[in-house]
């Protein structure tokens, strides 16, 4: 499951490491944006292959 807390929620965090003990999950507090960078300023996600005009 991924979720993403923002802000941080202590509360949240403290019941989601009590969960993870109860019930012998491994928790793991990151999500993609963690990792993936952002696109620079004015490219998009989708580049055009080709371009028709009519």
């Amino acid at each position: 499951m991924h979720i993403r807390l923002e802000p941080d929620s202590d509360e949240l965090l403290g019941r989601i490491v009590t969960l993870k003990e109860e019930l012998d999950l491994n928790v793991k507090l990151a999500s993609p944006p963690d990792f993936i960078p952002e696109l620079p300023a004015g490219a998009t996600a989708a580049r055009s292959c080709s371009r028709r005009e009519d």
